[in-house]
């Protein structure tokens, strides 16, 4: 553990009341994390929540933080970033309620029971591979690379652990808004509520929150714009 600790920061996330180890070097968790753990809406008691590629842990942290009837499991599938989500586990106290998996939800059938959880919720990598440069450090490209998983075997995973009426939450770029819904509709996961990130108000959409229900009908509520600049 020493070697691995050497390798790791600690970051206050102040707002929260969190301490979380994240790596020196490679992938760290960024706004896109926090603003997607804002547009989560949980209603039901004594609710399970999956998240799928859970990195350091902060989203899966922030959600059992801020709603305490509530069991968590996330799925990460590097070694060094599940280090870092367990221990984070630990150090905050959240061991009765958080539960962080080594596995790659590419084999989703082989962790859970289908149909086992009632929301579902992801911060995936997103970028081609052949699109850009590549990260350099190989945690990092992993992480916001289209590398392992793309978006519609998370969709896949997603609808396998969800039960009917389940909602599904993730953050997307903007620009690829109709694959997003596309994907999530081939699986039954049918967009419920949308909301668009932009850097300014005056600049493009660059991110889309998006929630999706599975088994729901056909009703899209567009939420107003987020602009992280005034």
């Amino acid at each position: 553990m020493k070697s691995v600790k050497a390798n790791l920061s600690l970051t206050r996330l102040k707002s929260e009341g969190l301490m979380l180890w994240q790596p020196v070097d490679g992938y760290r968790f960024s706004i896109d994390a926090l603003l997607l753990a804002d547009f989560v809406q949980i209603r039901k008691r004594d609710a399970r929540l999956l998240e799928l590629g859970a990195g350091c842990g902060v989203i899966s942290l922030v959600l059992a933080k801020r709603h305490s009837d509530i069991t968590v499991l996330g799925m990460e599938l590097q070694e060094l970033l599940y280090v870092c989500a367990s221990k984070n586990v630990i150090d905050n106290g959240m061991t009765d309620r958080v539960d962080i998996r080594l596995a790659d939800f590419s084999l989703v059938e082989g962790h859970i029971q289908p149909e086992s959880f009632d929301y579902v919720v992801s911060n995936p990598p997103y970028r081609q591979p052949e699109t850009g440069r590549l990260c350099l450090d190989s945690c990092d490209a992993l992480a916001r690379h289209e590398i392992l998983m793309d978006f519609k075997g998370l969709c896949r995973a997603a609808a396998y652990a969800l039960r009917t009426g389940g909602r599904f939450w993730f953050i997307y770029p903007a620009p690829l808004t109709a694959k997003a819904m596309v994907s999530c509709r081939s699986y039954g996961l049918e967009p419920k509520r949308i909301r668009f990130v932009h850097s300014h108000c005056n600049r493009p959409a660059r991110l889309l929150l998006l929630e999706a229900c599975k088994g729901c009908g056909e009703e899209l509520g567009v939420e107003p714009p987020l602009f992280l600049q005034e």
